[in-house]
Formats: structure tokens, C-alpha cells, sequence
């Protein structure tokens, strides 16, 4: 991805930081983003598949912005070289200052390649290596009060690395595959301009089935249903149940790079009904763009997947809610209560990653996850977090049920910060606990966090 010459922004699809006037207030959205590295993007000619992502995360604790910009689609009029098109859409969320609010982006109708005068898509002065992306119409970006903030079409140039991600031998193995696991995160709820709810995510199912994903690797799809519990601060709580993916509304191109958009199947909660609903979900691995937010190593995990979901979903009230990189980690093989070793200790590293919501300020925050795990005497098991959000935690296994783990414990600064963690054990390579994740939570004065962790030995 070269960046946007149109709207002089280096997230794809996201506008320019140059702010746009609209009712004589300047709008501000995240062009100003720093992106390490060029942005990549799958082309995968077999099964006529398209697709990229950005996640960017610039700077740390309420100096920090972020942006998630997710787009996949189709191939089509794969018949007739001259004429192959793209017929792709666009979900993302951006959060410019931890003061302020999500903003939702999304694309009305498809976005297709621009052509020359003889009809051709893609350019290159030796191979086709080249193309440029239109937007058939607009593509929207909406803040609090969901006005229609700006409103525009656009082009955005792609370089080679398009192309050359998409050569034979590039894409890992693509398998048939149920994963399950947790997820972690942070909504909010409007109503107009006004925060109406902070909710933080956990599982709804204490069994590590809050996270169903399925892959089919003949057509490159996947479907995904995500089951969450939502808490705010004063206990009260809503059940959400999101349904992600089918045709044409996902892509998976091999076991560790995927996606999908919201399915047909709307949105459900507990407490209101839905109207709308237009989210994404994406693998950490699939065209990462930016380092994540503090000095933590990322889990150097070979059975485990985690990735980010978010989006917006609209009541027939007229409230909106609005999730921004959200997080999910789901695992092929995960152990049951019959599958754990009896005897022995092991040790797995990692990292958590979340969300949070420190006095009224939002941002995402990594730390170092570290794990001793006594399978003869499970409650003799802790749990050490080194500088999540600048901060330390110790915590102590209190139970064990059917292969899933429950701990809690407190920050080392004496800061009243409880933190709780729901784990499982994944297996692979012979090992059926080769390797650990889930969602953890911490609650402090004026101070909560959502998210989730993974750990290998």
C-alpha cells in the first residue's frame, strides 16, 4: 500500500488527518496515523479471493490513537483476464484521542479497480503488478450523533508487495478447522453525542465455546459466531451474540491470515433489539501494520490464533453501540478436564493484550504474561503480569473445572486494582497442553480493562 494521494492518508480508506469542516466544527479523523510498514494485501487467484487490513496503533496510554481499516471481497469475470474486477468492502473503526469517541467507518457499496482507457486493471512497465482502487459511491465516516461526517470517493495506489503476496508458496497450509476460545474488549453505547455505557466483554459460556469459528478451505471462507457478556461498571449486563462471515463476506486464505464482516444474521442482545449491524473480525496475522503498545513479546504461539473484532450496531431505539478493536484468541484443540496431565509443572510466556478505560480516557495497553502451572495441585498455580498499562499484577489459580481455569489476584502498586483471569489449554504437536490462552479483566478505582492473553511453553 502506497498512501492515499486523495485523501493524504497512510491507513487505507481512512481519511486525511487534515481536519474537514462540517457544520463549522473541524472533524478530525486518522490520517495522521504512523504506519511502520506498507500495508499489505491478498490477491489469491484460485479461489478468487481479495483482501488486507490495517491495525495501527500509535503511541501509548492517553497519548495514543489507533485505527482498524478491514477490506475483503470477491474477484469476479475471472474468465476474461482484461476484465477481472474486484468487488470489495470496508468496515473500520478509529479512535483519534483516548478523550474522545469511536468514530465507525464503512463503505456503502463496493469498491472495483480503475481502468484505462483500454479497459485494463492492472498496470506494470514488465508484469501486471500495479492497481488502483475506486469506491463505486462513498464511503461513510460516522462520529456521536451519527451524522455523516464527510462523504467522498477516492483512489488509493497499491504497490507491488499487492501482487507478490499472492505468489505460489507464499500462503501457509489452508485446513478445514473449529476453533474455540474467549474474547475480551470494550463497548460503548450512545445515545445522540452522549456516552449512555462503558461495557467491558467476557465470556458468556464458562467453557471456552464463547468464540466459534469455522473455516472451509474449498470455497476460502469462514463463519465465526462470537458469545459475550457485557458488564459496566455498576453490574448491570447484556448478552451479545455476534454472527460473522459466508460468502462473500469473508476471506480466508490460509490458516493464519483471515477475516469476515458481519453475516446476514443480525446482532441479538438480551436487553434491546437490533436494527442494524456492520462489524469485522481479522487475525492478528493477517497484514499487521503496527507495532502494539508497550515493550511486551508477542506470544510465539504455533496452535493458537487472536486476532481483533469491532464495529457498530444500531437498536431499533435509535442508541448506537460501537466496539473498537475488541480482542479474541481461539484455539483448534482445546483440552478438556480428561486431557491434562496429573503430575508435573510447566512454565508458558506470553503476552495480554486489551482495552482500557481508565477515568473516562480509552486506549489499548500489552503486557508480558507469565504462567507455573502445577497439574498435580492446580490451586498451587500463579499467574505474574509484568507492566500491563505501566503496571504489575500477581495472581493465584483458585479453581480448575473441566479443563478451564479461573484465577484472580492484585496489582504489585498497591494501586486497589483486582484482576481476573479464564484460561484454557490448547494442544498441539503432540502436547495437549502445549500451549494457554483466554480473557482476563481488572477492576480499580476510576480504572477497568478488558482483553485477552496467550501463552507457549
Amino acid at each position: 500500500f502506497e498512501p492515499d494521494f486523495v485523501l493524504r492518508s497512510n491507513v487505507p480508506f481512512l481519511n486525511s488527518s487534515t481536519p474537514f469542516i462540517i457544520g463549522g466544527q473541524p472533524v478530525v479523523s486518522a490520517g495522521g496515523l504512523t504506519v511502520l510498514d506498507p500495508v499489505g494485501a491478498i490477491i489469491d487467484w484460485d479461489l478468487g479471493l481479495f483482501g488486507g487490513a490495517a491495525i495501527v496503533i500509535d503511541g501509548a496510554g492517553t497519548n495514543q490513537q489507533s485505527a482498524a481499516s478491514v477490506f475483503f471481497g470477491p474477484l469476479s469475470d475471472l474468465g476474461d483476464p482484461q476484465f477481472v474486477d474486484i468487488d470489495g468492502r470496508i468496515r473500520g473503526s478509529s479512535f483519534i484521542s483516548a478523550t474522545g469517541t469511536t468514530v465507525f467507518i464503512q463503505s456503502t457499496s463496493d469498491f472495483r479497480l480503475s481502468r484505462d482507457g483500454d479497459g485494463n486493471g492492472f498496470f506494470g512497465s514488465t508484469n501486471p503488478d500495479y492497481f488502483v482502487l475506486e469506491a463505486d459511491s462513498a464511503v461513510i465516516e460516522r462520529g456521536v450523533g451519527e451524522i455523516e461526517l464527510t462523504q467522498f470517493g477516492f483512489e488509493t495506489p497499491y504497490n507491488p508487495n499487492v501482487i507478490a503476496l499472492a505468489t505460489p508458496g507464499v500462503l501457509g497450509p489452508r485446513t478445514d478447522r473449529t476453533l474455540n476460545g474467549f474474547a475480551g474488549g470494550l463497548s460503548r453505547r450512545f445515545n445522540g453525542t452522549n456516552v449512555i455505557g462503558n461495557f467491558m466483554f467476557i465470556n458468556t459460556i464458562e467453557d471456552g465455546s464463547g468464540i466459534t469459528i469455522q473455516t472451509d478451505a474449498a470455497t476460502g471462507t469462514l463463519t465465526a459466531v462470537f458469545d459475550v457478556q457485557e458488564i459496566d461498571a455498576t453490574g448491570n449486563d447484556n448478552r451479545l451474540v455476534a454472527s460473522f462471515g459466508g460468502a462473500d463476506r469473508s476471506a480466508f486464505f490460509d490458516d493464519e491470515s483471515f477475516g469476515a464482516f458481519e453475516s446476514t444474521t443480525l446482532a441479538q442482545f438480551t436487553t434491546v433489539n437490533v436494527d442494524q449491524t456492520n462489524l469485522y473480525m481479522v487475525t492478528s496475522e493477517a497484514f499487521q501494520s503496527s507495532n502494539f503498545p508497550g515493550a511486551a513479546s508477542e506470544c510465539a504461539c504455533q496452535f493458537l490464533e487472536w486476532g481483533f473484532w469491532g464495529g457498530e450496531i444500531t437498536f431499533d431505539n435509535g442508541d448506537i453501540e460501537r466496539i473498537h478493536l475488541a480482542t479474541w484468541i481461539a484455539g483448534e484443540n482445546i483440552a478438556s478436564g480428561i486431557d491434562l496431565p496429573t503430575v508435573g509443572i510447566a512454565t508458558y510466556n506470553g503476552h495480554l493484550i486489551g482495552t482500557v478505560l481508565d477515568n473516562g480516557d480509552v486506549y489499548q495497553a500489552m503486557g508480558d504474561f507469565g504462567m507455573t502451572f502445577d497439574f498435580a495441585d492446580p490451586l498451587n498455580s500463579t499467574i505474574n503480569v509484568n507492566s500491563f498499562d505501566g503496571v504489575a499484577y500477581n495472581a493465584e489459580v483458585g479453581n480448575l473445572a473441566n479443563g478451564i481455569y479461573f484465577a484472580d489476584g492484585q496489582d504489585a502498586s498497591a494501586l486497589g486494582r483486582d484482576i481476573f483471569f479464564e484460561g484454557a489449554f490448547f494442544g498441539g504437536g503432540g502436547d495437549a497442553v502445549a500451549e494457554t490462552g483466554g480473557n482476563f479483566n481488572i477492576d480499580g478505582p476510576s480504572y477497568t480493562a478488558s482483553g485477552i492473553f496467550a501463552g507457549a511453553k
